[in-house]
């Protein structure tokens, strides 16, 4: 299977600067689904000769999330974990649940994690959290089973609270930064 972004001309420049020949980036891939793991994925890559803009494949009509051109998650799976989150389960229970079920091994888990967070930071989520007692933009969030079950950082990597820190806390802000950190993970390698 051959994933080929559809962008033929390039959206950033002025005119109809037609993109270069679709390059490979890998054919070892692997689509991760409720169902079992598709091994030897070509994915490609596009480039405008003008700007240099790098196209990758990701395709939502074909529900199909791609990471990092060499784990690509589909939709339901990515649908799945969130409600298992949503349930209070850690993803790292879920994947060991997934593999015993479909009898094969998945990529590594770190990897399955940081795509799902990708897919997650991407998505146009409507934050409507709000306190009784603090109102919208309260200044302790309450995140305990979420960040558990989500996050992994040693204490020792914790900096310090600066001297001037009163406590409060913009949750947009946070979880635009902590968005902004998911999607360049799927960028860079």
């Amino acid at each position: 299977m051959q994933l080929i972004p559809q962008e033929t001309v390039c959206p950033a420049c002025p005119g109809n600067i037609v993109l270069g020949p679709p390059v490979l980036i890998t054919s070892q891939a692997q689509i991760v689904s409720l169902t079992g793991v598709l091994k030897d994925i070509s994915t490609y890559c596009k480039e405008c000769g003008q700007c240099g803009m790098v196209y990758r494949y990701q395709e939502y009509k074909d529900g199909l999330h791609n990471f990092d051109d060499g784990v690509i998650l589909t939709f339901n799976l990515c649908m799945f974990l969130r409600n298992f989150l949503q349930a209070h389960t850690a993803v790292g229970r879920v994947f060991d649940a997934l593999e015993e079920t479909l009898k094969t091994a998945l990529p590594s888990r770190d990897r399955l994690l940081h795509a799902y967070l990708h897919f997650e930071a991407i998505t146009a989520h409507k934050y409507k959290f709000s306190c009784v007692n603090c109102g919208s933009f309260p200044p302790v969030v309450g995140m305990d089973l979420h960040k558990k079950g989500v996050f992994s950082m040693p204490f020792s990597d914790i900096e310090p609270v600066p001297e001037d820190f009163t406590g409060e806390v913009n949750v947009e802000d946070f979880w635009d930064s902590v968005s902004l950190e998911m999607i360049a993970r799927g960028l860079t390698s």
